[in-house]
């Protein structure tokens, strides 16, 4: 039997076919350099947001003539349409050389318009045709079948899009140089951005003018080259389709509302390229990397453990507790079926902002044609923010996983037609482990308080920092690309392209994402110098006293204490550190603890009467344990010398100062007797 042959899932896509121009006007105007970047960022989009969009490239002034019909200096790239790859991208930006021919914009959009025609023809998932033109139409074309074009435009249902140079306005004298020459860059961070405008030439005018009908006719865009790069030169990822969670929301035994979840936000970290071949076989049949583990023991002949001879343990201290497979299952928590449980509600003002947790948030809605799912929910929806409530809710995901705990808020968002339609969604809440406890010393207090005109400066400062300026957001955070992926994307393509070489700085344009807009940049310049006057900044220099060895441990009794500090902890003292303070009499070193007791002016009756006791109780208990062993094991004083000890008499110096002893310390006789 023949080997089954794999099924081909064919997507829906988009033809494209790049025209771009190497001829001899735009080698010499540098504008080349540009056209290929602005390419190479296009497939780059492409490429990394794996979409399904097809590629052709058309070379019009190249060395080479090559397409079917047989147009002079037009070159189409063999392959026909393809998806973007990295050999179409490594082409584009190392393999595109500049020539000294002329080139004829109009047979490059006649060749592409035949490639798309051809390629396309007969395929009903090719959703629509596209032909980019980035060229600086220098060069003379024959543009009079430009009519036909139009009309081969029409039937096809081909978008004719123009890239060009940046012209200056021939209406506007200030963006003319002397002589209708280019006029001079102006210094600043906008100027390596974009080129300085250029006058047209006659033949360039006349070009246009053509080329403008045909793009308008065609409902193409025409617009600048730097303008086309802004709005697909970051990266995207692929988009995916909304996922449904359809469940049912549970308030109560007896209120059940069937509801549909979709993930509104949620953080996507760049994709992996872990299992990805480096160099793909000769043969063409890719296999996915798989990783293998291999256990060995820990020794010197790393032998190889089989892995029906592991089994899994925890290490708690410096036991291990192994589980065998059959108490896996019953170690995981069973969190139920699928469900999402309302546990109550709570006013919204309960919530603290950073209780909020998660990686995204998750938006509710009807089911759709389901009128009591929709009266119920919209009834809860409409109630919930008119009383400003949330409602506390348990999730489960899918059944036997984790539950969660979240709240539902309702909220106003755009549909699909730009209408505000009142919505709930759900954030994840935190358990109580989940919470860190924290304690700050306060921001001011009466000894530390801003003065009037620190405030009033901080209070401009915010003012003019201010994000929002006559209705109008400066900054749209929800169109911010994350730069570190933009940066990532960056360097692979770099490594594929120019393999051996250093990897790239990070683009300007990429650290532009995160700085504030240049017009608030200007507006709290001088604000800033009036913070830094009012709110000086000082260096302390706290240098901790350092206690040497010497200093430590010195011996007074010898008399050399010339070089030694006058805080430094005598001999007595055993305890190195000084917030160890001895409480009661120990078993270890009984007399030694005692003595000390007495010597730091400790109450003689609290220790005839308390401590005395228990430490008679303890010897006795281990006394005669301990009597017979080894050095090794024995208390430093014999149960003889510490009852001894505790049958001496006080000091009578010191036994004035607890005359109150009376019936206890007979009770503590009798019992050592009976010792």
């Amino acid at each position: 039997m023949p080997p089954r042959e794999k099924e081909v899932i064919c997507f829906q896509f988009a033809a494209l076919c790049l025209v771009l121009d190497v001829g001899v006007t735009c080698r010499t105007s540098d504008f080349l350099v540009t056209s290929i970047r602005c390419a190479s960022e296009l497939l780059q989009r492409r490429l990394f947001s794996e979409s399904t969009d097809r590629f052709g490239l058309v070379l019009i002034g190249d060395e080479r003539t090559n397409n079917v019909l047989n147009y002079g200096h037009v070159n189409v790239l063999d392959g026909g349409l393809r998806v973007a790859n990295w050999d179409l991208l490594d082409y584009v930006e190392n393999h595109v050389q500049g020539t000294n021919h002329e080139s004829d914009w109009l047979d490059g959009v006649i060749v592409a318009l035949d490639l798309l025609k051809t390629e396309t023809e007969g395929q009903s998932k090719c959703q629509e045709k596209k032909i980019i033109l980035l060229s600086d139409l220098g060069c003379v074309s024959n543009s009079d079948n430009w009519d036909s074009v139009l009309l081969a435009l029409k039937k096809e249902k081909v978008e004719l899009s123009f890239f060009g140079p940046t012209w200056a306005d021939d209406d506007d004298p200030s963006q003319l140089g002397v002589n209708g020459t280019s006029p001079e860059p102006e210094a600043g961070p906008s100027a390596a951005a974009h080129d300085p405008p250029k006058t047209k030439t006659p033949q360039q005018k006349a070009n246009e003018a053509v080329l403008s009908n045909l793009v308008n006719e065609s409902e193409g865009v025409q617009c600048s080259i730097e303008d086309a790069m802004a709005t697909f030169i970051n990266h995207e990822r692929r988009k995916k389709k909304p996922f449904p969670w359809k469940v049912a929301m549970e308030i109560g035994p007896n209120i059940s509302i069937n509801t549909v979840g979709y993930i509104q936000t949620r953080r996507e970290p760049p994709k992996s390229w872990k299992k990805c071949l480096a160099r793909p076989p000769a043969n063409g049949d890719v296999d996915e990397l798989k990783a293998a583990t291999t256990f060995v023991k820990n020794n010197d002949a790393q032998e190889v453990v089989e892995g029906s001879n592991l089994i899994e343990s925890y290490k708690y201290g410096p036991e291990l507790i192994t589980v065998a497979e059959e108490d896996k299952a019953s170690f995981s928590y069973d969190g139920g079926p699928k469900s999402l449980c309302v546990l109550g509600f709570v006013p919204q003002s309960d919530i603290q902002r950073q209780w909020l947790l998660g990686d995204g948030s998750m938006v509710f809605q009807p089911v759709e044609d389901d009128e009591p799912s929709m009266a119920a929910l919209s009834a809860l929806a409409f109630a919930m923010h008119d009383m400003r409530m949330a409602a506390i809710v348990r999730k489960v995901y899918r059944a036997k996983s984790t539950p969660r705990m979240g709240m539902l808020v309702p909220e106003y968002r755009p549909n699909d037609e730009g209408v505000d339609e009142l919505t709930i969604v759900f954030i994840e809440l935190p358990y109580s482990e989940d919470l860190r406890q924290y304690e700050f010393a306060p921001v001011f207090n009466d000894s530390i308080r801003p003065s009037n005109s620190q405030l009033e400066a901080m209070d401009d400062f915010i003012d003019n920092m201010m994000l929002i300026e006559d209705g109008e957001e400066l900054v749209k955070t929800e169109t911010i690309m994350n730069p570190c992926n933009q940066y990532l994307y960056r360097c692979l393509t770099h490594r594929v392209t120019q393999p051996g070489k250093i990897l790239p700085d990070v683009p300007a344009r990429i650290k532009e994402f995160m700085k504030p807009p240049p017009e608030l940049a200007q507006k709290v310049d001088t604000l800033v110098k009036r913070l830094r006057e009012l709110f000086p900044c000082e260096e302390i220099d706290r240098k901790k006293e350092k206690i040497t060895g010497d200093e430590m441990f010195v011996d007074k009794s010898k008399g050399d204490v010339t070089n030694a500090s006058e805080e430094a902890p005598t001999t007595n003292d055993l305890s190195i550190s000084h917030g160890s303070v001895l409480v009661e009499v120990g078993t270890t070193t009984p007399v030694e603890d005692f003595q000390k007791l007495l010597d730091s002016g400790s109450d003689l009756h609290l220790l005839e009467s308390t401590q005395k006791t228990d430490l008679l109780i303890d010897v006795q208990e281990k006394s005669l344990g301990m009597i017979g062993r080894d050095e090794h094991h024995a208390s430093k004083f014999s149960a003889d010398e510490a009852l001894a000890f505790l049958a001496v008499p006080v000091d009578a110096t010191k036994e004035s100062t607890s005359k109150a002893a009376t019936v206890e310390d007979d009770e503590d006789e009798d019992m050592l007797d009976d010792l």
